[in-house]
């Protein structure tokens, strides 16, 4: 059975392992994979480079952003009033 042979990683070892940057809002996480030297982004750093590689606008990062905070995230209010407000 494949799912037998399929070793299991945490994000942060495997991000570690493979010299990738983490994607996380877990604070514990972050914390930890910061203390290994893992780079590591949350979406707002995410949404951001989609806006400078053009991939999205302004206006579509302030709409996400909402929803994200309407649907519970707990993202930086003033980080996400900063980029709301640009458009």
């Amino acid at each position: 059975m494949l799912a037998a042979r399929v070793k299991t990683y945490s994000p942060r070892v495997l991000a570690r392992d493979l010299d990738a940057v983490l994607l996380t809002g877990d604070a514990s996480l972050r914390d930890a994979a910061e203390n290994e030297g893992v780079r590591v982004h949350g979406v707002i750093w995410l949404l951001d480079l989609m806006v400078g590689h053009g991939i999205i606008n302004k206006r579509d990062r302030a709409a996400s952003l909402k929803l994200m905070v309407r649907c519970g995230s707990r993202l930086p209010c003033d980080e996400v009033r900063a980029r709301i407000d640009e458009v």
